[in-house]
């Protein structure tokens, strides 16, 4: 009895410092939150998944566009290992964001307001904003290889990596995203689907700016992570025209558009797709 009391404290401490077990993987198929590739396409996100993109996807919360490459789908899909997993760093030169022109939407929304204030005051107009360079691109990944294969009826390579073991903490789930790539056959497209294994909580998510809904609490980590990976690839996004864009939807304001709507409501009208939303 005097050895177990003695023990006691050590063994207490030895069981608070075990690792902590990992969310457990998804399961394959066809399900609302499987994953893998079936008959050459990926699964869509369910509507109430927070952390979660797909190119099959249509609508804005979980859409993702396909990524496009420039070299052959062996050396796409190597580059792209070596990339997520770690063994390639800082290889890239920073390239300009990923934005119109290599302005943050921040900067370019700041002095369009500013701009139009100074008209209506008379003011000097505000300094135009300057060319910025995504650093988030020569950052290390820690990704593993899950899962690579041919698809069954060879449309496609399949590829599954997994981000986020290596540093997980207890509760933080979110952060261990499972991330699919579907190179298509005789193509330079990949499609992608992207989603954490539990649900992100509110340290997860940070402050980011939409076009359409102006500044938003964004809480999709799996989405984050796939547009830092793209960024550091330097490869380009396919343009899909959707009706909730507001590129593509000249019906579909931009978030600061929606201020004047009060005055402007002969001139905006919603779109079908607006009205089914």
């Amino acid at each position: 009895k005097q050895l177990a009391v003695l023990l006691a404290p050590l063994l207490v401490h030895s069981s608070s410092c075990a690792a902590a077990e990992l969310p457990s993987s998804p399961p394959i198929g066809s399900c609302t939150d499987c994953i893998g590739e079936l008959n050459g396409t990926l699964n869509a996100c369910t509507l109430s998944s927070t952390s979660c993109v797909s190119s099959q996807n249509e609508d804005e919360d979980h859409f993702m566009a396909p990524w496009q490459y420039t070299t052959n789908t062996e050396a796409a899909m190597n580059s792209l290992v070596a990339v997520a997993t770690g063994k390639r760093c800082g290889d890239f030169e920073p390239a300009l964001l990923q934005q119109p022109f290599g302005i943050s939407r921040t900067d370019a929304v700041s002095f369009i307001f500013k701009g139009f204030q100074a008209a209506l005051t008379g003011n000097r107009p505000p300094e135009k904003p300057k060319f910025q360079r995504d650093q988030s691109a020569a950052l290390a990944f820690n990704g593993t290889v899950a899962e690579r294969h041919t698809a069954a009826d060879g449309s496609a390579e399949y590829l599954h990596l997994v981000f986020g073991t290596n540093e997980f903490v207890e509760g933080r789930g979110a952060n261990i995203v499972d991330a699919e790539f579907l190179f298509l056959k005789d193509d330079n497209i990949v499609d992608l689907r992207a989603s954490s294994r539990t649900n992100p909580t509110q340290a997860d998510g940070q402050l980011s700016l939409s076009l359409s809904k102006g500044i938003v609490y964004d809480q999709n980590v799996a989405q984050r992570q796939l547009e830092r990976l793209r960024k550091a690839l330097q490869w380009e996004s396919v343009p899909v025209i959707t009706g909730f864009d507001p590129r593509f939807n000249q019906d579909k304001p931009l978030f600061f558009e929606k201020l004047y709507q009060p005055f402007l409501r002969d001139t905006y009208k919603s779109s079908p797709v607006d009205e089914m939303q």
